[in-house]
């Protein structure tokens, strides 16, 4: 696709840039935030912050938990809508209900291995 046909400029300023189009930089760049610190200098400069905080450390272990569990989901042969009880050895409270929500789970509790138990009704 050509820039001149679609009508995107060659530069934006941040301020300037459309919400979607920083909403799909943020999304496919894996970012949190896409923001201008400094919107008065002649050349844009990009700034990468790679700080992890406690935060995103959780969000991310989320993440590898739900993968997991979603791979012995499968295994298992279970379909999207089948719900499970599920235990696991360690993992961020902050993110319990992210989690639950993820893999289909109606409860989420500390054992001592990853157990997926299908729930019946």
């Amino acid at each position: 696709l050509d820039r001149a046909i679609l009508h995107i400029p060659a530069s934006w300023k941040m301020n300037d840039l459309p919400n979607d189009l920083v909403k799909l930089i943020e999304s496919e760049l894996n970012l949190k935030q896409v923001r201008a610190i400094h919107e008065d200098i002649p050349e844009p400069i990009v700034e990468i912050d790679f700080t992890i905080t406690p935060e995103l450390k959780a969000e991310g272990d989320a993440r590898e938990i739900i993968r997991t569990v979603q791979q012995e989901r499968q295994a298992m042969g279970l379909k999207q809508a089948d719900k499970i009880e599920l235990e696991l050895t360690d993992y961020p409270e902050s993110q319990a209900k992210y989690i639950t929500q993820k893999v289909g789970a109606t409860s989420l509790t500390k054992g001592t291995e990853l157990r997926i138990k299908l729930v019946t009704s």
